[in-house]
């Protein structure tokens, strides 16, 4: 257990496990690689040696930097975790350095803009978050990214599924409409009667306000006669998500907004190909070798990008491969890691 309070502390203070909460258990180790990192963690992410309470913060947060450092820098991705660093500089008159990544493609509230008026750095995920943000503050662009090593191809589920012998076409993400869920089943349900060989999946967790969007869908879907080709499996744990993207044949993303969208890059590290909406990092960085991005709420471009891919194993079979070196080439976890690593020093000193 670490008991010196590092020159950076990444905070997680949220106790549900989230897409950021994943992101930020992703990048530690890799981080950890290149300077010393801590955390303040309210989910669990299992960092032992390098956790610190708030109350730990606070005391240890009066002693100097280490090393040459001027600073210490706490890394917030939540509005909670603003609050945490404000307190600590503002209030309690502390060294710190306070930065903040943005994946939200939306204008903020107001007192949401006030937090991020007293962040001293910016993180955006991709071009299009960085018009949300104070240009001022801005520091960096950095996409994120996918620990390959993690989520990586089966060659024997590759061959298999490209074959044309069948297997599951997915849908990863929370069930609701934001998500477009309601676009997926209206594409499966042109497309299946067509591919026999072919089921549908739905992952993901329906909150208790979402369940009436749910049981709509779900009442078409038995209307169609494909409840047993069109399943919602619920949500499936993180340890699990790599070999459920291998199994799959194709991973469709039809989200109506989004930061940056992990599933797809996910997807492509498995050397699963990928059919998305055009909203997020995917129309700037999913090319036509490896998938497809139709117009936001567009079924009928969505059916046709996915009738085109299933109907074609030998293209599919090319997108697999391309997706793959891409994703250790271009959507790599260490990239990620260095991009934000850089940010920080230019805060210690």
């Amino acid at each position: 257990m670490k008991t010196e309070l590092p020159n950076v502390i990444i905070a997680n203070l949220h106790r549900r496990h989230t897409g950021v909460s994943s992101t930020v258990k992703d990048l530690i180790p890799h981080q950890e690689k290149m300077m010393d990192v801590g955390i303040a963690d309210w989910g669990d992410l299992n960092r032992g040696q390098s956790k610190f309470s708030i109350l730990s913060l606070i005391i240890k947060g009066f002693s100097k930097p280490n090393g040459i450092a001027r600073y210490r820098v706490l890394h917030a991705r939540r509005a909670i975790d603003m609050v945490l660093g404000i307190f600590l500089r503002d209030i309690l008159g502390q060294k710190w350095k306070i930065v903040f990544t943005s994946a939200t493609n939306h204008h903020h509230s107001r007192m949401f803009l006030k937090l991020l008026g007293k962040m001293d750095a910016l993180i955006a995920t991709s071009s299009f978050i960085y018009n949300f943000l104070d240009r001022d503050k801005f520091s960096a662009e950095i996409h994120h990214g996918i620990d390959t090593t993690r989520y990586f191809p089966d060659p024997k589920l590759s061959e298999s599924k490209n074959s044309g012998e069948g297997d599951w076409i997915g849908c990863v993400g929370r069930v609701r409409h934001a998500k477009g869920v309601d676009l997926f089943v209206d594409t499966m349900l042109k497309v299946l009667p067509e591919q026999e060989n072919y089921k549908a999946k739905i992952i993901g967790l329906c909150k208790p306000r979402d369940e009436k969007f749910k049981q709509h869908l779900l009442t078409i879907i038995k209307q169609a006669d494909l409840q047993d080709k069109i399943v919602f499996s619920g949500e499936i744990g993180t340890e699990g998500m790599d070999e459920l993207y291998r199994s799959m044949v194709l991973c469709i993303a039809c989200s109506r907004s989004e930061g940056f969208g992990l599933v797809p890059f996910e997807a492509l590290a498995t050397g699963t190909p990928v059919v998305t909406s055009m909203t997020g990092a995917w129309p700037i960085l999913i090319g036509k070798d490896i998938g497809r991005v139709v117009e936001i709420d567009n079924s009928e471009e969505m059916i046709k990008a996915t009738k085109e891919l299933l109907s074609n194993g030998e293209l599919r079979k090319t997108m697999c491969k391309k997706a793959r070196e891409q994703a250790v080439s271009k959507f790599h976890i260490s990239n990620e890691a260095r991009g934000i690593n850089r940010v920080y020093t230019s805060l210690l000193y």
